[in-house]
């Protein structure tokens, strides 16, 4: 019986770590967006969207943004005001 609590400890304390780290990003199995430069002459807010294996490309349209194409791998979008993200700052 302790094994198998032992397990699922360090299985919950792993994926803790990998979400902490943003592993599942990094490696392409969950989508993200990132921040980029506005264009000269635009305004708003411009994201850079990574598709995931698992998740696809995310779409932003409930956040009033724009698809405006794509760039390399990469959806490009125009917010108009910048997006709130669920993560919290890490120290």
């Amino acid at each position: 019986m302790f094994r198998i609590f032992l397990v699922a400890a360090l299985i919950a304390s792993g994926m803790a770590l990998a979400k902490r780290d943003h592993a599942f990003e990094k490696a392409g199995v969950v989508s993200y967006c990132r921040v980029v430069a506005t264009p000269a002459g635009q305004d708003g807010e411009w994201r850079a969207c990574s598709e995931g294996f698992l998740t696809g490309y995310p779409d932003l349209k409930l956040d009033s943004c724009e698809r405006i194409g794509r760039q390399g791998k990469d959806d490009i979008w125009q917010c108009p005001v910048p997006v709130v993200t669920s993560r919290t700052p890490t120290s």
